[in-house]
């Protein structure tokens, strides 16, 4: 068998099991998809529907967002009403690790205040602590159609109910185009690390949401985890 038949051969093999993982991977998000929780439906279509800044913030009082219902809510935004999504990641390293090389991941072992870290960086093992405890991020999630938009925005202190003064009350920010603002001016003002809009209403959570492989119940006794991508 000539070199470039045996090549083929390879390419062929590599491109069955490639399509292997393909199929899994797409039956796993189908799988996922249909078990989406979309009972409180009826509460996100009076929000979607509405128009008035009043009406909202009282809506937005029943919301709750638990397990998957953003990402529920989210999908159903898109495919009811043709809401696009975005999201944007901002991140605000304490002061003094400005063009450090941050490290994907830190692991806090609570049991002997230890920390594993994962990807390479040029934090030094005596500034993960402060790092840790200090670095700040904001995730901003945009539904827009037209000229109409919704904005849910959350700290890692706003997610974990560690904000002051809302103690033990892990929660989301809201804001839309009810509220007379430019989509444009928000996403500028969120993108500084003290922003300046007015009182926004919050959006209770469950902390676990934003953890993968386990709930914060499960694991706050023992580890805490900060993504620095």
């Amino acid at each position: 068998m000539s070199v470039n038949l045996v090549l083929i051969a390879n390419l062929s093999g590599m491109s069955k099991d490639m399509n292997k993982v393909l199929d899994v991977a797409e039956q796993g998000w189908l799988d996922h998809y249909n078990e989406l929780d979309r009972s409180n439906s009826e509460v996100w279509d009076r929000l979607l529907l509405s128009t008035k800044k009043k009406h909202q913030i009282e809506i937005v009082g029943e919301l709750k967002f638990v397990g998957d219902e953003l990402f529920s809510f989210l999908m159903y935004a898109f495919e009811k009403y043709d809401f696009l999504y975005s999201r944007k990641y901002l991140r605000f390293p304490p002061k003094g690790f400005e063009g450090k090389k941050m490290p994907d991941l830190i692991h806090e072992l609570k049991r002997n205040d230890t920390y594993e870290v994962v990807g390479d960086t040029d934090v030094t093992p005596n500034q993960f602590k402060l790092l840790f405890e200090n670095d700040n991020h904001r995730s901003v999630h945009v539904l827009r159609n037209k000229g109409k938009w919704f904005c849910f925005f959350s700290s890692h202190n706003s997610i974990r109910g560690e904000e002051k003064p809302h103690i033990g009350e892990p929660h989301m920010h809201f804001i839309s185009s009810a509220f007379g603002y430019r989509l444009e001016l928000v996403l500028a003002e969120l993108s500084k690390e003290r922003y300046r809009l007015p009182q926004c209403p919050h959006v209770d959570c469950d902390y676990s949401m934003f953890i993968r492989g386990g709930t914060h119940e499960r694991l706050s006794h023992i580890t805490r985890i900060r993504s620095f991508n």
